[in-house]
Protein backbone atom coordinates (compact mmCIF):
# COMPACT_ATOMS: atom_id res chain seq x y z
CA UNK A 1 0.00 0.00 0.00
CA UNK A 2 1.61 3.29 -1.06
CA UNK A 3 0.86 6.32 1.08
CA UNK A 4 1.80 8.98 -1.44
CA UNK A 5 2.94 9.29 -5.00
CA UNK A 6 6.40 10.37 -3.82
CA UNK A 7 6.70 7.32 -1.57
CA UNK A 8 5.37 5.18 -4.38
CA UNK A 9 8.01 6.45 -6.79
CA UNK A 10 10.83 5.83 -4.31
CA UNK A 11 9.55 2.35 -3.51
CA UNK A 12 9.13 1.44 -7.17
CA UNK A 13 12.69 2.55 -7.92
CA UNK A 14 14.07 0.48 -5.04
CA UNK A 15 12.15 -2.62 -6.13
CA UNK A 16 12.89 -2.11 -9.82
CA UNK A 17 16.59 -1.91 -9.06
CA UNK A 18 16.34 -5.39 -7.55
CA UNK A 19 14.57 -6.80 -10.60
CA UNK A 20 11.19 -7.18 -8.88
CA UNK A 21 7.83 -5.62 -9.65
CA UNK A 22 6.02 -3.15 -7.36
CA UNK A 23 2.27 -2.68 -7.29
CA UNK A 24 0.39 -0.02 -5.33
CA UNK A 25 -3.16 -0.38 -4.04
CA UNK A 26 -5.76 2.10 -2.84
CA UNK A 27 -5.90 0.50 0.60
CA UNK A 28 -4.08 -1.85 2.92
CA UNK A 29 -7.05 -4.19 2.72
CA UNK A 30 -6.82 -4.48 -1.08
CA UNK A 31 -3.05 -4.99 -0.92
CA UNK A 32 -3.38 -7.75 1.67
CA UNK A 33 -6.18 -9.43 -0.26
CA UNK A 34 -4.03 -9.53 -3.40
CA UNK A 35 -1.03 -10.85 -1.48
CA UNK A 36 -3.16 -13.68 -0.10
CA UNK A 37 -4.49 -14.46 -3.59
CA UNK A 38 -0.92 -14.86 -4.85
CA UNK A 39 0.10 -17.38 -2.19
CA UNK A 40 0.50 -21.09 -2.67
CA UNK A 41 -0.08 -23.76 0.00
CA UNK A 42 2.59 -23.38 2.66
CA UNK A 43 3.35 -19.73 1.82
CA UNK A 44 3.21 -16.99 4.42
CA UNK A 45 2.32 -13.32 4.03
CA UNK A 46 4.40 -11.08 6.29
CA UNK A 47 2.90 -7.67 7.11
CA UNK A 48 5.03 -4.92 8.58
CA UNK A 49 5.18 -1.17 8.66
CA UNK A 50 3.13 1.37 10.53
CA UNK A 51 0.55 0.60 13.21
CA UNK A 52 -2.06 1.63 10.61
CA UNK A 53 -0.92 -1.07 8.21
CA UNK A 54 -0.65 -3.88 10.74
CA UNK A 55 -3.90 -2.90 12.48
CA UNK A 56 -5.84 -3.03 9.19
CA UNK A 57 -4.58 -6.56 8.49
CA UNK A 58 -5.21 -7.76 12.04
CA UNK A 59 -8.79 -6.53 11.67
CA UNK A 60 -9.21 -8.57 8.47
CA UNK A 61 -7.73 -11.67 10.07
CA UNK A 62 -9.91 -11.38 13.21
CA UNK A 63 -13.07 -11.16 11.05
CA UNK A 64 -12.12 -14.34 9.20
CA UNK A 65 -12.00 -16.27 12.44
Amino acid sequence: HCISSAASDVYKRQVYNRGAEAVCFESVELAFDRAVQLTSPGDQVVVFGSFHTVSAVLTIISKEG
